[in-house]
């Protein structure tokens, strides 16, 4: 959080500086895209496989040319995603049984390949070969195993925090 400090020096045994004053803010480095959400090995079909993309900032951010390694999907020139959004991709395995599970849900687009069902990096870059936001997930070393093989998915709990910390 941004923070006013005041502070003085001694100087001596009894005599002190003047008080100085300092506006200190902390802001955030880098583009404020995280990867939040994550299905990558579903029981019944790697059809259901997606995941999800959020801008946790306060402004758009242009997506123009970005892309994943891990799976293959790049950003068409000109897309945006507004602050505090999300959006969905999905696998191109096949769109219409994704449609036919998630009716509500609006997929941005679909990536080819799928995600690796023991654990991988997913990464994003911008058109300029930036790492913007990445995640290593696993189906073991402290990962939870309620998402693997089953119809759950990883979620992050704080996009502030670490997103390779299994506990978040």
């Amino acid at each position: 959080q941004p923070v006013q400090v005041r502070a003085r020096a001694l100087l001596n045994a009894t005599n002190w500086s003047a008080l100085n004053e300092a506006a200190f803010d902390v802001a955030r480095i880098g583009i404020p895209l995280r990867i939040t959400e994550l299905h990558y090995n579903p029981s019944d079909s790697p059809a259901y496989e997606f995941l999800e993309l959020q801008n946790i900032g306060g402004a758009p951010v242009d997506l123009s040319g970005m892309y994943f390694d891990g799976i293959t999907f790049t950003f068409n020139t000109g897309t945006s995603l507004p602050a505090g959004e999300r959006l969905l991709l999905a696998t191109s395995a096949d769109p219409s049984a994704f449609a036919l599970r998630y009716p509500t849900t609006t997929v941005f687009g679909y990536y080819d390949g799928g995600l690796n069902n023991s654990g991988e990096r997913i990464t994003l870059f911008d058109r300029f070969d930036n790492i913007i936001t990445s995640l290593d997930y696993d189906d073991a070393n402290k990962w939870p195993t309620s998402t693997n093989n089953t119809n759950q998915s990883l979620k992050i709990t704080n996009t502030n925090k670490n997103p390779n910390d299994p506990t978040n």
